[in-house]
């Protein structure tokens, strides 16, 4: 771990060396081999082991931070991997200080007792469920544009009530599945653009809809906006909580 191109430590002390694959240049791949240290999401777990094979590096096995249970988990097992929990604490208690007083209005008033879908890569549906969960809301729907094989953990270990997910669905399966949030009066369907085009056909008393995933022809991301560790949590939520809001706004000025 380290590197110019990467900056200077982060906050446990420890630097990073490259990201397989992360949009950066062909020539930062070669540092993996300075790496002590590997995390491997769930998706990339396969070729974390090969590389450590050839390199000594430790491998960590960790699940995409996406939300703040999944975030603490990763920092906690990189930490106790690397022998930095105690600034691994102070780092998670100073950002969750932070972020969740911000969520005061927002949970009660906003997300409590909605219903929220989302479709995108399969090792982001366990995270997106706990999201949910934790802003008081029910999750309708799961679904991916790949095959179920992508689908690396039982999602049952550490979330409850969660729909069966639909893998690579065809255009007669999305269309039911449409129909079946209109019946169900989902409030927020988050997907990419084949399933928002689907989902215009609707009608207008459908879902409100967020564009998210590969591809996105409505929704580009001119600044930075993640959506995994803290930060990307609080900017996640507060995008799901703008498309609801307006949703509500436009419902009542047109008498729905």
């Amino acid at each position: 771990t380290g590197g110019p191109w990467y900056g200077p430590p982060g906050v446990l002390g420890l630097e990073l060396v490259t990201v397989w694959l992360g949009n950066q240049p062909y020539d930062q791949l070669s540092q993996v081999r300075d790496a002590g240290t590997i995390l491997a999401f769930p998706l990339g777990q396969k070729a974390a082991k090969v590389l450590a094979t050839r390199t000594g590096a430790k491998v960590v096995e960790v699940k995409v931070p996406f939300g703040l249970p999944r975030t603490r988990l990763m920092i906690d097992q990189l930490a106790r991997a690397t022998g930095t929990e105690t600034a691994a604490a102070t780092f998670v208690e100073a950002e969750l200080r932070e972020l969740i007083p911000r969520m005061e209005w927002v949970v009660p008033h906003v997300f409590l007792g909605k219903k929220l879908g989302f479709s995108a890569a399969p090792d982001l549906f366990g995270g997106f469920v706990q999201i949910a969960q934790d802003l008081g809301a029910e999750v309708t729907h799961l679904s991916a544009p790949c095959f179920g094989n992508h689908l690396a953990e039982d999602l049952s270990e550490d979330c409850d009530g969660f729909p069966e997910p639909l893998f690579s669905p065809k255009h007669r399966a999305i269309a039911a599945e449409v129909e079946k949030l209109l019946a169900t009066r989902t409030d927020l369907l988050l997907g990419n653009t084949e399933l928002r085009d689907h989902l215009r056909s609707g009608g207008p008393d459908g879902p409100a809809f967020l564009e998210f995933g590969f591809p996105s022809f409505f929704d580009h991301a001119l600044a930075d906006r993640p959506f995994l560790g803290f930060r990307g949590w609080i900017a996640f939520v507060d995008r799901m909580a703008n498309a609801l809001m307006s949703r509500r706004t436009g419902a009542a000025a047109s008498g729905r």
